[in-house]
């Protein structure tokens, strides 16, 4: 008897998560729904995080464990997404976590709407332990979504933004595209994008089923030089999207050279003159209401047509009150 295809593929690049990794293993063997297959991508760990993934999935059949040498996310997502074999693909980062059901809530939905290509849901914040959801605009709710609408949903703050981990895709509508592994920052919102141009249906839900777990060691929340691939994903993404939507991105690349900026306004003046200057050369942007921007970025960036300095401090202190 030919063995069946699973409905969905889950991917998990894991490098060095030994910490968190068995939350994570038990979000997934808790959920009622069995028809997936889960595929670990070790990227080199000198933890123990193998050996509790080996020991966790003994006597499962429908989890895959590869492991390669260190290349970084991207590199271990692709390397999955060519030993997916499910219906839809999803991502799941090795230190964050699902809610108990839900695969069989997203099998519902996608089994009631065979048509759609790219199903978005929300995902909340866990501040060690301090939950918080995300915000979705009304405005990208719904079964019927445009093209224009999805990828407005992937740049705004008030929308499903650029994770890879809130989305479900069809494996046959990702095609060729992979993730690019010449960036490692904004990676997921470039691949997003690339999948949202190459796909027909979109649906968007508001139901939260996804933790995303902020620790200050997370690649998100440090800087090094390549957080400036940052920028060359920002540009791939510009040259991609429709005309109307490149003033998105030049609110991105300004607010994020008042971030990077505030990380060095103190300690090196170099740097800090180096994203002062890269800034100034931005066009401004006075209509900051229609981007669905937070307040975090909101407050810094209207400042920032006045006073790059100003509004560099002014974000720093935002930093400090949510600390």
């Amino acid at each position: 008897m030919r063995k069946m295809n699973p409905f969905f593929s889950v991917i998990i690049p894991v490098y060095n998560s030994s910490k968190y990794i068995n939350e994570c293993i038990d979000t997934i063997l808790c959920q009622k729904f069995w028809n997936y297959e889960v595929i670990f991508i070790d990227d080199g760990s000198t933890d123990d995080s193998v050996e509790i993934i080996s020991k966790r999935f003994q006597g499962n059949s429908n989890y895959k464990l590869i492991e390669q040498k260190n290349k970084g996310v991207s590199a271990a997502r692709n390397i999955g997404l060519n030993n997916a074999a499910g219906r839809y693909v999803m991502f799941m980062d090795s230190d964050d976590y699902w809610v108990k059901d839900i695969l069989a809530q997203l099998n519902k939905i996608l089994i009631s709407n065979s048509n759609i290509d790219i199903l978005f849901f929300n995902i909340f914040d866990d501040f060690s332990g301090i939950k918080k959801n995300h915000v979705v605009l009304p405005k990208f709710l719904g079964k019927k979504l445009s093209k224009n609408l999805a990828i407005e949903s992937i740049l705004s703050n008030r929308g499903y933004r650029g994770y890879g981990v809130n989305k479900v895709f069809k494996r046959s509508c990702i095609g060729n595209n992979r993730f690019d592994e010449s960036v490692t920052y904004l990676e997921d919102m470039l691949f997003s994008i690339s999948c949202v141009l190459d796909a027909n249906e979109f649906m968007g839900i508001d139901k939260c089923l996804y933790a995303y777990r902020w620790r200050s060691t997370s690649v998100v929340n440090t800087f090094g030089p390549s957080h400036m691939t940052f920028f060359d994903a920002l540009d791939k993404v510009d040259n991609l999207i429709p005309d109307k939507f490149h003033d998105s991105i030049t609110v991105k690349r300004r607010f994020a050279y008042i971030d990077f900026a505030s990380r060095f306004i103190f300690k090196d003046k170099k740097q800090y003159k180096f994203f002062e200057n890269k800034f100034r050369r931005e066009k401004r942007i006075f209509r900051l209401n229609k981007f669905g921007l937070g307040k975090t970025e909101l407050f810094p960036l209207a400042l920032s047509n006045f006073s790059f300095t100003v509004s560099v401090l002014a974000l720093n202190l935002i930093k400090k009150i949510k600390a």
